[in-house]
């Protein structure tokens, strides 16, 4: 390919699933998506929309950052700081569960973790981090 070829978004997104060694099936799983659906992305037949280009960034960001931040940078769009809310959430309730936080204090944990994430970027071992100093 020259450097005048512009790569097309279904180029762009089956190189990052191969580069993350991920067969259809299984990225597809990782996305919410059908095989169907990633098939189509790929081979340009339809378009993800913005969130789904997004959604695509910030689950290839969990396997590899450098792929991800190509892609970002190829399509055109700001890369993640950490994990989506819902990663960052679940992340926080199996936290709670394996300390026995209870119900009520977890619902005050999650919302002060969540304000921090989302201005600082933490990471989910940052979040389980912080629930356990806060249930100590």
């Amino acid at each position: 390919m020259t450097a005048s070829t512009k790569r097309t978004i279904g180029d762009v997104i089956r190189d990052a699933r191969i580069a993350i060694r991920f067969t259809q099936i299984d990225f597809a799983a990782e996305l919410g998506v059908s095989r169907r659906t990633l098939s189509r992305w790929e081979m340009d037949a339809t378009t993800p929309a913005s969130r789904e280009i997004l959604w695509l960034v910030s689950k290839l960001h969990s396997f590899d950052r450098e792929v991800s931040r190509g892609v970002a940078r190829e399509l055109g769009v700001q890369p993640a700081k950490g994990p989506p809310p819902e990663a960052l959430e679940a992340a926080v309730v199996a936290a709670a569960a394996s300390l026995n936080v209870p119900h009520a204090r977890l619902r005050s944990a999650l919302a002060t973790i969540v304000k921090s994430w989302r201005e600082t970027g933490a990471t989910l071992d940052d979040a389980a981090a912080a629930l356990e100093h806060r249930s100590g």
